[in-house]
């Protein structure tokens, strides 16, 4: 999951979620938790953010991000100069060399069903 953090209007910031985290009243902290119960997140970059949209996190100084998809994350951290670290599906050349080891593999598969049948059948 990919956010984006707004000042006055602009994107200052983008980051990529390390963990979820949720206020725990009793404590009085930001704990780990499932998706199903966070109010936060903790970013790739060590700092907590609360996400537009869930429950509040009664901190000070704690900045409120908006949850992006992967391609607005790559434009803005491009446009910010941001350097992030490529993934398989973003490279065409490795998703298609990815798609063809994975044929192999189920071709192997295939033929070892098939050997161990026919020993063991």
């Amino acid at each position: 999951m990919y956010y984006k953090l707004l000042q006055n209007g602009q994107v200052v910031r983008v980051v990529e979620r390390q963990s979820f985290l949720r206020w725990q009243e009793k404590h009085g902290m930001l704990v780990p938790c499932d998706e199903a119960y966070a109010s936060g997140i903790l970013g790739t970059d060590g700092v907590a953010y609360h996400v537009d949209g869930l429950t509040e996190i009664p901190l000070a100084g704690i900045e409120t991000v908006q949850e992006i998809d992967r391609a607005e994350y790559i434009a803005l951290a491009d446009a910010l100069g941001v350097e992030i670290e490529p993934k398989i599906e973003d490279v065409p050349i490795l998703r298609a060399q990815l798609q063809a080891q994975s044929e192999r593999n189920d071709f192997i598969e295939d033929c070892l069903l098939e050997m161990s049948e026919a020993v063991y059948g």
